[in-house]
């Protein structure tokens, strides 16, 4: 899987191997070359969904729509030069492995400045390089569209709330009312999980 280190196991004679990585299960069966097989673990189907901004933060959800990990996206640097922190992004996304990603497709708005239109795209591009370095497909989804199936606006309060209802027993995870970003990427990945390309 994406961004995994495979698990070497030195097997002679045997033509079936069954590896156990943590959570993963991979069985082999064909014969092992030169003595060695190389088992890559396959983890569970999860779909990460990133809500990019500087206020942003990430969400992995397992096929059923049960949270297996939300967070805030790590940043590094003060004010003006505050950014996305590519190699703890990329950390998080090999130790969590997912299957595949979800991204908004947005555009620029009208009235925003041009430093935090740049600044947001900056951070988009790393998301998604991030994610194209791991190997991690991505699938773009319009705001409105995924908003629109989750029955939620423009207004992050709802949503935060929303993410509350959906997940009564990770309530804390979106108590604050900063936890909107928390909140939308929780959401995108159920919209993800729901609509599996």
């Amino acid at each position: 899987m994406a961004c995994m280190n495979p698990t070497v196991t030195s097997v002679t004679g045997v033509t079936s191997v069954t590896a156990v990585t943590g959570k993963a299960v991979t069985h082999v069966n064909t014969p092992p070359i030169g003595g060695v097989t190389i088992v890559t673990p396959v983890t569970p189907r999860t779909v990460l969904a990133i809500d990019p901004g500087l206020s942003g933060a990430y969400a992995v959800l397992d096929a059923s729509g049960a949270i297996v990990e939300v967070g805030d996206l790590p940043l590094i640097g003060t004010g003006t030069q505050r950014r996305i922190d590519a190699a703890n992004l990329a950390a998080i996304v090999r130790r969590l492995s997912p299957e595949r990603s979800i991204l908004e497709a947005v555009n620029a708005m009208p009235g925003q400045g041009v430093s935090s239109m740049f600044r947001f795209g900056q951070s988009l591009g790393t998301v998604a390089g991030v994610l194209g370095a791991c190997s991690v497909p991505v699938q773009w989804v319009t705001p409105a569209k995924w908003k629109r199936e989750a029955g939620i606006g423009a207004d992050k309060e709802v949503g935060r709330q929303r993410a509350i209802e959906t997940w009564p027993a990770h309530a804390t995870t979106f108590a604050r009312k900063k936890d909107h970003g928390r909140a939308e990427a929780a959401l995108m990945a159920l919209w993800g999980i729901r609509n599996d390309r």
